[in-house]
């Protein structure tokens, strides 16, 4: 029988299929069938809105959908078809920011700058919120953030932490969030990687007519050049680098050279386009000794290490942002190879005073709250210098409360070296110490005070002292406890026996109760640190009679206290453990209540991560001042409940039943979004019945008439 048909392809729709002219025979039916599928595969059986190209894309069927969707690239031959979406609404990006930036590699503080609109076809504004979905691809390396922003919104998005050496790529899809109408636009941000570290040894002398080496490593891809700076001149000759990477020496000849403190810089750059792109700038002090290091006067200097952001000539600089740190290295030299006192000031305010030894260095840090130009001093016996910091504006608009400020101290930038260690005061206040090593495990460590188990500290100030209440009182303490071999360890108890009325600290939790048993409490966990928030409210006006735990900026507990209680204690802090350490941030004392935007405030300028503190909580509308459920969808997944839940709410009965709608967004994944109708609800759990809010629990049975589909409106 197979001699008797064509097994050949059918060319086209007019061919006799009883007769293929080739060779006189029938097609066969499988020839048919192939020829039916290529021709119905053509045509159109799915429409697909692409939000990322804002167009419909044609399939012949869901299944091709699903196959492209899961992999465009290798399923491109799936689309038939596209056609642009009908146009009643259109969305514009007005950006700020340029469309190509070249940056060096570890560059901080870059955003993308722009605002956005949806209009009616008549050109007015909708006043529309908008999902905003950017992409960013570095050599294929893809990712994606979806963001929301409220109608009228500047949007200012950080991008340091998805930028990579190299081309990035960035789009940007501004989508209305009612209308769906979308457009885009993109961005580039070229990330150079250029790097210039050394080693130099700049508190070690040399003697005039010695060779000073100055070891060095630069990396980077193309020609790279490196310019010399001595006393902030620059030096005629530049070397030229093709290395990749490369470690080797400059010999500086200091024959020439007076004795005394001199400066030498370094920094290196790149042509791109005819344009060069520069490295941050290597400073350092160094000392040229007398022939035998015979001085005729007895001399000591102040000695730096800084990076800076262009070569000093007149003046050393640096910029910082404020609440940013800047790290920074000193040295001390001394004729005499004494050990010398080095008092660091900013504004003539002191922030360290260390003894520095011959040829020893310091790292040191500093932290800067407020803006402005700042002069940094640094002495040492008969000799200071300075240094001016430019505090710029931080992007988050975050201050330290300061009105009734009764007690402030922080272990920021303390140092063991430091030349009496020993001390931490706040006006009249002082601390004594019981019992410290000075070093890492027992003294000033990586911002805070290292308390281990058998030591401790004595602050002479009574936080809870006189009548709290009359004013209000707030109590702030930052800290981590951790080795804990006790939970239940006091590491700090200010308790009145007699009526109970005080705050106590373990190892595991904290409490604050008032003389009528009123009380707030929370627990953690070894190695978390928990900047917690006491507050005590007066007895009237807002919040009158509450007292509130925040904790980590969040109002954790509230409790509502008698207008018969206290809270006196006359007792001042003794803080120590034998049954944990202790890592000890900072304790503030108000006298009066602070509110709970203030508690937040603090505690993000406390901590080492403002920015990331304030971008994820970064959910208010800007013109509503409310709490915007966008902008919380984009940090994480919400569940909508749509329905009548009053009953719920009403009842202390868990059999209470009400039907509703639901809606699984999540903005990252939009796999996982799902919707629900028709879903039985009733309240969770016996004890949560006396709640405000209630616990609810939902039924998805098919038996209650739930329907459930998935983001693409698939029946699950």
């Amino acid at each position: 029988m197979s001699n008797r048909i064509s097994y050949n392809e059918i060319r086209d729709l007019s061919e006799d299929w009883s007769l293929d002219v080739r060779n006189n025979k029938p097609y066969s039916g499988s020839s048919v069938q192939t020829f039916l599928k290529k021709v119905l595969t053509g045509k159109a059986g799915d429409f697909y809105y692409d939000p990322d190209t804002t167009r419909y894309l044609i399939f012949s069927d869901a299944e091709s959908r699903e196959l492209y969707l899961s992999d465009r690239e290798e399923y491109a031959d799936l689309v038939i078809g596209t056609f642009d979406a009908p146009a009643n609404y259109t969305a514009e990006i007005y950006m700020q920011t340029p469309a190509s930036n070249v940056i060096l590699s570890g560059s901080k503080g870059n955003y993308i700058d722009f605002t956005f609109d949806v209009k009616s076809r008549t050109g007015s504004s909708t006043g529309e919120a908008v999902i905003v979905t950017y992409t960013f691809n570095n050599s294929g390396n893809v990712r994606k953030v979806v963001q929301a922003y409220g109608a009228g919104s500047s949007v200012h998005f950080p991008i340091d932490s998805y930028l990579s050496d190299g081309t990035n790529n960035i789009s940007i899809v501004v989508t209305g969030r009612n209308t769906l109408v979308s457009t885009m636009t993109a961005v580039n941000f070229t990330v150079v990687n250029l790097k210039l570290t050394s080693e130099f040894a700049f508190a070690t002398p040399v003697e005039v007519g010695d060779i000073l080496t100055f070891p060095y490593s630069l990396e980077g891809a193309g020609v790279k050049y490196l310019e010399w700076y001595i006393d902030s001149v620059k030096l005629a000759d530049v070397d030229t680098i093709t290395d990749l990477k490369v470690t080797r020496t400059k010999s500086i000849d200091t024959s020439e050279m007076t004795a005394g403190k001199h400066n030498i810089q370094a920094r290196a750059y790149i042509t791109t386009n005819g344009q060069n792109f520069y490295s941050k700038t290597l400073y350092y002090d160094f000392v040229v000794c007398p022939e035998n290091k015979i001085w005729n006067d007895n001399v000591s200097y102040a000695l730096l290490n800084i990076v800076l952001n262009e070569p000093a000539i007149s003046t050393v600089s640096f910029n910082v942002v404020q609440y940013t740190t800047f790290e920074y290295t000193v040295a001390a030299y001394d004729s005499r190879d004494r050990a010398l006192s080095l008092i660091v000031k900013d504004n003539d305010v002191q922030i360290h005073q260390l003894s520095i030894y011959p040829e020893d260095t310091e790292d040191l840090t500093y932290f800067p709250t407020t803006v402005g130009t700042h002069t940094l001093s640094f002495s040492v016996e008969g000799y200071t210098c300075n240094v001016v910091a430019n505090v710029n504006e931080s992007d988050v608009d975050i201050q330290e409360a300061t009105q009734d400020l009764a007690l402030k101290l922080s272990a920021k930038g303390r140092n063991n070296n430091e030349t009496n260690p020993a001390t931490w005061t706040y006006e009249d206040t002082t601390t004594t110490f019981n019992n410290f090593a000075w070093n890492a495990q027992s003294g000033w460590n990586d911002n805070a005070l290292v308390i281990p188990a058998g030591s401790s500290i004595d602050i002479d100030f009574a936080p809870l002292n006189g009548d709290p209440i009359q004013y209000g009182r707030t109590i702030e303490i930052d800290y981590e406890t951790t080795d804990v071999q006790n939970e239940d360890a006091t590491i700090l108890s200010i308790v009145d026996s007699t009526t109970n009325a005080g705050l106590s600290l373990t190892a595991s939790s904290a409490s604050l109760q008032s003389s009528g048993g009123a009380n707030v409490n929370t627990k953690y966990r070894d190695g978390d640190r928990v900047h917690l928030s006491f507050i005590i409210n007066r007895l009237s006006g807002d919040n009158g009679r509450l007292m509130f735990i925040v904790n980590n900026g969040i109002l954790e507990r509230a409790a509502s206290f008698a207008i018969t209680d206290s809270f006196s204690v006359a007792d001042t802090m003794h803080i120590g453990s034998t049954g944990c350490t202790i890592k000890l941030h900072s304790i503030k004392v108000y006298n009066r209540a602070l509110d709970v935007d203030e508690a937040f405030c603090n505690y993000a300028v406390d901590a080492d991560n403002i920015l990331e503190i304030v971008d994820n909580n970064d959910i208010i509308n800007e013109t509503t001042g409310l709490i915007d459920a966008d902008k919380v969808n984009a940090k994480v997944p919400v569940l909508i409940i749509t329905g009548d839940i009053q009953p719920i709410l009403d009842t202390t009965d868990k059999n209470t039943t009400v039907y509703v709608d639901v809606e699984y967004r999540d903005m990252q994944d939009s796999s996982k979004n799902f919707t629900a109708t028709h879903l039985r609800m009733r309240p969770q759990g016996t004890s949560s019945l006396g709640y405000p809010r209630k616990n609810l629990r939902l039924y998805t049975a098919s038996k209650y008439d739930c329907v459930m589909t998935d983001g693409n409106g698939d029946v699950l």
